[in-house]
């Protein structure tokens, strides 16, 4: 799966709350589980994005939720490339 258009109400979600909500392990086999494939092409209905399980919070925790992942991915990329770099010197 490449790609699929969503468009939510700027009112009840955040674009990227929603980026986030869809790389979850949860909703990512919930839209495995409707993809149907033809000739090597997947393709989810309208009507199965209507129905996958999602919680919407309100935006202000919505807000936070991305501020902390953001937070933590950030660290966590520091995290890997003090790593690299410890590694690089080991080595040499």
């Amino acid at each position: 799966m490449d790609a699929i258009r969503v468009r939510g109400k700027p009112q009840h979600i955040r674009p990227d709350y929603l980026r986030l909500v869809l790389q979850t392990p949860f909703l990512r086999a919930q839209i495995e589980a409707s993809a149907r494939t033809a000739v090597g092409n997947y393709a989810i209905g309208g009507k199965d994005i209507w129905n996958f399980e999602v919680s919407f919070p309100p935006l202000e925790v919505q807000c936070k939720l991305v501020e902390r992942v953001s937070a933590a991915r950030a660290e966590m990329a520091g995290k890997r490339a003090a790593a690299a770099q410890l590694r690089q010197t080991i080595a040499t």
